[in-house]
């Protein structure tokens, strides 16, 4: 047998402002446990006939990635700003530090 229950949609809207407020929270209390290597490294992707450059920054062993960066030119990236964002979403820098050569990191 169903049940016809009419619900507001203002009390869906509000529970689920709630429950994303909740997990937001609680994603933002989880710290991950990262190795002591991370790496650096560029990509060019394609998307909508535009060409852009995703700057990444990558625990090497955990493959967790701590930030990241898109631009639409190669040189254009911060890596000061990147690498501060890494050490505070991981909770600790690194001890070695991987790149694969280029000057912006």
């Amino acid at each position: 047998m169903r049940h016809k229950v009419d619900v507001p949609a203002y009390d869906i809207q509000r529970r689920m402002d709630r429950h994303t407020s909740m997990a937001e929270r609680h994603a933002n209390s989880l710290r991950p446990n990262v190795s002591r290597l991370w790496g650096a490294d560029e990509k060019f992707q394609r998307m909508l006939g535009a060409g852009r450059w995703t700057f990444t920054i990558q625990d090497v062993a955990a493959r967790f990635i701590p930030a990241c960066d898109a631009s639409s030119k190669k040189t254009s990236c911060n890596a000061r700003d990147l690498f501060r964002r890494a050490q505070e979403r991981a909770g600790r820098a690194p001890t070695l530090f991987k790149t694969d050569g280029l000057e912006t990191f």
